[in-house]
């Protein structure tokens, strides 16, 4: 709705219907070595997962107090304290239904699974930080 006006009286799920095919598996295109090539395919997800073992820091928002520590570590960097701007509180009118959320998980599998994958190696790096 930000980026497309003409989305701004749309619901989450009318929005998902018009769009969801350009949003695909859309972290695993961008981390992959072809990123604007369509569709994503499981062996892009493999050039995904190689290249983000390359990226020397990865943060993950749900461990952000964690990540902060990571990337202090990581440059030995001192960042000071950790501010906590703009912070949305849970809005319980914007949940999704099952069923779109079914949806969406269905055509981001390649996503979902890089995203664990990027969780395991924040586990390790984090670990080697201790």
């Amino acid at each position: 709705q930000r980026i497309k006006p003409e989305y701004k009286n749309d619901s989450i799920s009318e929005i998902f219907e018009e769009e969801h095919l350009s949003q695909k598996d859309l972290q695993t295109r961008f981390l992959s070595d072809s990123p604007f090539k369509k569709p994503t395919h499981i062996d892009r997800l493999e050039e995904s997962k190689k290249n983000l073992e390359k990226i020397k820091f990865i943060g993950i928002a749900e461990r952000f107090e964690e990540s902060i520590e990571l990337i202090e570590h990581t440059f030995n960097w001192k960042l000071g304290e950790i501010l906590r701007l703009n912070q949305k509180k849970e809005d319980k009118n914007n949940e999704l239904s099952e069923d779109l959320l079914n949806k969406i998980k269905a055509i981001n599998e390649l996503d979902i699974e890089l995203y664990e994958y990027a969780c395991q190696l924040f586990e390790k790096r984090t670990a080697l930080t201790k």
